[in-house]
């Protein structure tokens, strides 16, 4: 039998593996888009050069950093001094070679050590949550909200210059820019709704067929909790328990189809299928519905829907009615689904509206139903990131007029400072 094309690409992957091959394959693709990057190499060749010109500065130079030659004071760049002297006559090109050793030692010590404080802080932060990650994750965006190198003037101009107070900021600095953004990372938010796609694109106009003609996109349940019935004094004998005694327990089941539950349970349902939000609703009220054609139109009673409950077999109870009803948790399950595409669509709203509409115009207990589904864990998701960034808003704005306060001593051009910022922010 020969074999199809993609069988043929799959057995070849298959021998690039066996060959142990893939990866260097791999790695050559990377060194290869590396090299066709001409800034990367570019870059690269900068840092090499300044690199080995500090490690071998003393090969470069002949000249002590530190010697004072008041005989050679500010003197021109020349064969002898290639980038001239300074106040004191020192070598400025010796000075330079051996400054940037203390610079590179700063910027990658600050960088490996940062880096591997910051990351075991966020992954613990965001391993144990609650308010440890909250106080994390502000802080750090406070300080992303700053430039890096109006941090470290602000904080050099209050613990003063030296090599040790710079590393150390640097450190603190780059620490919490790493936190951030191991804490971001956490964030997979699938942004799966149909306002977040493009028009043009085939995923909007697939969901919007499904909006228009299956009726939704995004899911919502609703859980009506029924309360308990009291049960009668077990001494008080009943004439009639000894008629389902045959059954296997299943007594109990049939006389859960009370009148007041599917009035219930119908009510809400036509309340959520009115709501133009909504599309698709289904509930055990549509499994009446359809009953009730099957049966010339003839509403089943109460009693009927009992006895034909226990007769049916578990498997079509196990895929048609258990989805929506649960005898043993005493309650029942709607599901439907929002019209995702509606331009006026504001889920908060429409969340508060269902609410406010079962408590107060249809009359259920706030602690006898539920909201739930992806509408409400999306919607819930939205608020909280509406709520952490205003709040982290304000604390940029504090912090921000406080550094300006600090730096200029005056309150009125500190004031003049934050106006901009929060302009623009």
């Amino acid at each position: 039998m020969a074999k199809s094309s993609l069988d043929k690409k799959f057995d070849k992957i298959r021998e690039i593996e066996e060959s142990k091959s893939f990866s260097t394959k791999k790695r050559s693709r990377i060194i290869s888009k590396f090299v066709n990057n001409k800034l990367a190499v570019f870059g690269l060749i900068i840092f090499s050069i300044i690199l080995l010109a500090t490690i071998f500065a003393p090969l470069l130079s002949p000249y002590d950093p530190m010697r004072v030659d008041l005989r050679s004071m500010r003197q021109s760049p020349s064969l002898e001094h290639w980038f001239g002297t300074d106040n004191t006559g020192r070598d400025v090109f010796t000075r330079v070679l051996f400054g940037g050793r203390v610079s590179i030692f700063i910027g990658l010590g600050s960088a490996i050590l940062s880096a591997l404080v910051g990351i075991a802080v966020g992954c613990y932060a965001g391993y144990k949550g609650g308010w440890i990650d909250v106080i994390a994750l502000r802080i750090s965006e406070i300080f992303m909200s700053f430039p890096q190198i109006i941090l470290v003037l602000l904080l050099v101009s209050i613990t003063g210059q030296s090599l040790f107070n710079l590393m150390a900021i640097f450190i603190v600095t780059g620490l919490v820019i790493i936190l951030s953004i191991v804490g971001i990372s956490r964030l997979e938010v699938e942004n799966s709704f149909i306002n977040y796609f493009s028009k043009n694109t085939e995923i909007y106009k697939g969901m919007k067929l499904i909006d228009e003609k299956l009726g939704g996109t995004t899911p919502l349940e609703v859980i009506i909790k029924f309360p308990e019935i009291k049960k009668l004094d077990e001494n008080v004998d009943d004439e009639f328990e000894d008629w389902d005694n045959d059954e296997d327990g299943q007594s109990n089941e049939k006389y859960w189809f009370t009148k007041d539950k599917i009035d219930k349970i119908s009510l809400v349902h036509n309340y959520l299928d009115s709501l133009p939000e909504v599309g698709k609703v289904l509930s055990f009220s549509s499994i009446i519905d359809v009953a009730t054609l099957l049966n010339n139109n003839k509403p089943l009673g109460t009693l009927e829907m009992g006895v034909l409950y226990t007769k049916i077999p578990e498997s079509i109870k196990t895929e048609i009615i258990d989805p929506y009803i649960s005898i043993k948790d005493n309650e029942a399950r709607i599901n439907l689904r929002i019209i995702d595409s509606q331009e006026n669509l504001r889920r908060n709203d429409l969340i508060n509206k269902i609410n406010y509409d079962l408590k107060n115009k249809i009359g259920i207990n706030e602690k006898e139903y539920k909201l739930g589904g992806v509408l409400i864990l999306f919607n819930n998701l939205l608020q909280s990131l509406f709520k952490s960034q205003i709040l982290t808003l304000g604390l940029v704005m504090i912090g921000i007029f406080a550094m300006f306060v600090i730096l200029f001593k005056n309150i009125k051009l500190s004031l003049i400072g934050v106006v901009p910022n929060f302009i623009a922010a």
